[in-house]
């Protein structure tokens, strides 16, 4: 398991540019200067260098990089060798966080009649759950009526809610494996339908 620079690339030149269009501002904020475009290129660049193998190839690695660079950007000069113990350390502390359970609520068009009511795809629960969400659900609803901007639920009458359970260690991953869930799910009902 680690975090390592691909033998054939040469990061400090990437390194260099990324830290020349760097201002750290007063507040501890970091902006880019005019050459945004160049910053992302180099950002680009940067994010196929580094190798995240064995455990840590499940890590988001652009969030780790990006949080590796903040992180050395407002207290020191970019070097390659602090940027990879800057995410390693970063990398390791995730590593670290144990799995929560997660739901992600959501509607889909789908038919009332449709036969499976609660599926699995990999280790993600999905639940089609008709017109309303369970009684525990609820609460979000005068969350939602009593924020500050106007929210209505337009749910189209075709539509059916969704709830897809996923075990991750950030709400970021959550989400994501839950859409990717549902793109999965929706990709292959496409396939046989059609």
């Amino acid at each position: 398991m680690g975090y390592k620079w691909k033998r054939k690339f040469d990061p400090s030149i990437i390194l260099r540019k990324i830290q020349a269009v760097t201002i750290v501002n007063d507040d501890g904020s970091i902006s880019v200067s005019d050459g945004f475009l160049d910053y992302q290129r180099a950002l680009s660049a940067l994010y196929s260098m580094i190798i995240f193998d064995g455990e840590a190839a499940s890590l988001e690695k652009e969030v780790i990089i990006n949080k590796a660079l903040y992180n050395i950007v407002t207290k020191s000069t970019l070097s390659k060798q602090i940027l990879l113990d800057e995410i390693q350390r970063l990398g390791n502390t995730e590593l670290a966080v144990v799995p929560r359970k997660y739901h992600l609520l959501t509607s889909i068009s789908l038919r009332d009649d449709f036969p499976i009511k609660t599926f699995k795809i990999g280790s993600n629960r999905v639940r089609l759950l008709g017109k309303e969400y369970p009684k525990k659900y609820l609460s979000r609803n005068s969350l939602i009526r009593n924020h500050s901007f106007n929210i209505k639920d337009e749910t189209p009458t075709n539509y059916n809610k969704v709830i897809v359970s996923v075990e991750a260690k950030t709400e970021r991953e959550a989400s994501h494996q839950a859409l990717r869930t549902i793109d999965f799910t929706r990709a292959i009902w496409c396939l046989i339908y059609n």
